[in-house]
């Protein structure tokens, strides 16, 4: 991770320490935080501040994690979406071989 936030910021990136100071500067949060985990704790401020946030696969660490990511979206009527391109995958869109 130091090496990539290193060439990002070679490439003129502006890399902030918080979410909190991230919201500050964006109109929409993508979460590509690897760890789904995390993704609750990290969804609540963007949701609470209300930023559009999509979430990166996994959208969570839990069923019970995922349902209160959507109904805080929800409740404070924040836009909040997850996918994955591994749908188009030839593995995983066609038989198997």
């Amino acid at each position: 991770m130091p090496k990539f936030t290193e060439e990002l910021k070679a490439a003129g990136i502006e890399i902030v320490d918080s979410i909190p100071a991230l919201l500050e500067r964006v109109d929409v949060v993508l979460l590509e935080s690897l760890d789904g985990r995390k993704h609750l704790e990290q969804a609540r401020p963007v949701i609470a501040a209300g930023k559009a946030l999509f979430i990166d696969k996994p959208v969570s660490g839990t069923l019970a994690d995922a349902i209160e990511i959507f109904r805080l979206a929800a409740e404070a009527q924040s836009s909040c979406f997850s996918s994955s391109s591994l749908r188009y995958s030839p593995g995983i869109a066609g038989p198997c071989q």
